[in-house]
This record gives C-alpha cells, structure tokens and sequence, in this order.
C-alpha cells in the first residue's frame, strides 16, 4: 500500500488562537497544513498564536479578500491549491478544505487510516440544484451578485434581462450604489444576461471537502484550460458551492465514487443562526456525527471552550 499524506487547506479570518488548537489536534505524521488568511485581517496575531507550529502561510501577494458569498472565497481555496500542490510528496495524497472554525470528530491518525482504507473516493457533496431547495439557481447564477463584509449581498439583473424591471432589484441597484460605487451599478445595467456555461451542468453542495490528488490535477487542470469558467463566477453568489462541484460532476467518469462530505454541521436547530455553533449540551450530537463524518463544525472558543475540551477528552484522547 502506497503512503499516504493529507494535507489541510483552512480558510480563516478570526480566533487565531482556535485556529492554532485545531492545527495542534491535525498534527501527525504526513501531514501538512496550509492557511489561507484573510487579506483584510491582521495575520500577525495568527503567526504568533502558531509559532513553534509548522504550517505553510500562503504569502501576502497571494491572500485575497475571501468576503462570505464571493468570488474570493473561492480564490482562497485556489491559492490554497497552487501552494500545496506544489509540494511534492511520495505516494498517495488527500486534500481537505476546512475553516478555521471546524474541529476534527476523530483522532488524526484515525483520519489517515480512514482516508488510506478509502483512497480514490471523492468526499463532496455533488448536488444537482434543482435537489437544493433552498437555492435560488436565478439569484446565484443569472444576476449579478455584490457581496460586502458586513454579510450581506445584492443581486442585479441588467436591463437586457426582464427581471430588471422590479422594484427589488431597484432597490438593490440603490445599495449596490451607495455601498460600492455608482460607476459599478451603471455598468451592470448593460452588461450581458448572465447564464450558466451550456458545456457543464451546474453542481452544487457543501464548501468543505476532502479529495485525492488525481481529482485535484484534473480540477487544476480543467481550470488552467478553461479560464471562462471562473470568468462567468466572478458574479455568482457562493461559487465555492458550485466550482469544485460542477468541474468533479463534469469530470466524473475519470475520477473516483462520489461520497458525502466528511464535515458535519446542523443546518436544522432552530431559533439560531445557521449552521449551529456547537456549545455544551450537544455533546451526544458530536458524538453520533463522528460515525459517518470526521470533522464539524462550527465552534466559537471564546464562546464555549468546554466543548472542545470534551472533545479533545472524549473523542480525541
């Protein structure tokens, strides 16, 4: 059996010192982290919560804005990919997109042999979007989406498209210009309709995946190819729920079995924001997740830092 290495790619924007517990709980042999920080954040607090830690920094010249819902979440992840693809290991490879907020459900080395015992499947949630119901495919893929740091976003039609005329997307073009600027709005007034690529079915699910290295080369590969694709994203709402979905759909019959994600999150508990944070009480929740998944999230420290201890005394230990 060929060796295995997993390297981790997280996207992280706060908590550096959550962020420094969950790299310390990945640790293991033939394993690699690489972190991507937000450009709009101070890294400094980051690389010293980290010292003494080895990871791989993407450089500065590469960080990107990765603004919630944006292009530059998935521009992120792709300079997470060029970074760690160029490392060069023996044997076989895993690479897992997490957040900086997600913790590991079981011990690193129960992850490596799981993913060995199963090398060649790819774990993405590959959806087609009529099955997502609570996707709007026209707001994500056929208007122009503006997204801003306070979490919120606008989705414009131009006026070649019908659903420009309505008083939401006026009112819409009225934020987009205050917020962003005028000469944005004016320009997407007569921009072409936007529509999805006839070439790929449009794909979507969860952000968070783990995938060996030969469905990587042929993402990376499709993508240096293919340009236009992410060239058509740059004003879709979450591309990073649709690109490594719809390029690994397209790709599939040179890939591996399509599985689920390994990251669990709670998408259903009421009265609280969406995907739940985990706090104490959901203890047999966490436990019951880590049968079918090897990570979830999402955790707030400085919340609730008894959870993790938990974690790290009961299913880590």
């Amino acid at each position: 059996m060929n060796s295995l290495t997993i390297k981790y790619l997280i996207l992280a924007h706060r908590d550096p010192g959550q962020l420094a517990r969950l790299v310390s709980r990945l640790a293991a042999p033939n394993s690699h982290v690489f972190i991507h920080i937000d450009k709009g954040i101070n890294k400094t607090p980051f690389i010293a919560q980290l010292a003494g830690q080895s990871v791989h920094w993407v450089a500065d010249e590469h960080r990107v804005n990765s603004i919630w819902g944006s292009i530059g979440a998935w521009d992120a992840t792709y300079a997470l990919l060029q970074q760690a693809t160029q490392l060069r290991t023996d044997g076989n490879e895993y690479y897992c997109l997490l957040s900086g907020q997600d913790y590991p459900l079981r011990k690193a080395t129960v992850i490596a042999n799981f993913l060995g015992k199963h090398y060649g499947d790819l774990f993405i949630d590959i959806n087609s979007i009529s099955a997502l119901s609570d996707w709007d495919y026209s707001q994500r893929f056929e208007s122009y989406n503006f997204h801003y740091r306070t979490g919120t976003h606008f989705n414009l039609y131009p006026i070649s498209d019908s659903r420009f005329f309505s008083k939401s997307c006026f009112d819409n073009y009225a934020q987009v210009m205050k917020r962003h600027n005028p000469i944005s709005g004016l320009r997407t007034i007569f921009r072409r309709p936007r529509r999805h690529p006839e070439q790929i079915m449009p794909k979507g699910g969860s952000q968070w995946w783990a995938l060996p290295q030969e469905c990587i080369n042929a993402i990376m590969a499709f993508l240096e190819k293919n340009p236009w694709f992410i060239k058509y994203h740059q004003f879709s709402h979450a591309p990073d729920e649709a690109i490594p979905h719809s390029v690994t759909g397209y790709l599939h019959g040179g890939c591996g079995n399509i599985k689920h994600s390994m990251t669990y999150a709670n998408w259903s508990k009421p009265n609280v924001p969406l995907p739940a944070t985990f706090e104490t009480g959901d203890e047999a929740e966490l436990e019951a997740a880590g049968v079918n998944f090897l990570f979830a999230r999402k955790f707030e420290m400085a919340r609730d830092v008894q959870i993790l201890n938990w974690m790290d005394e009961h299913l880590l230990s």
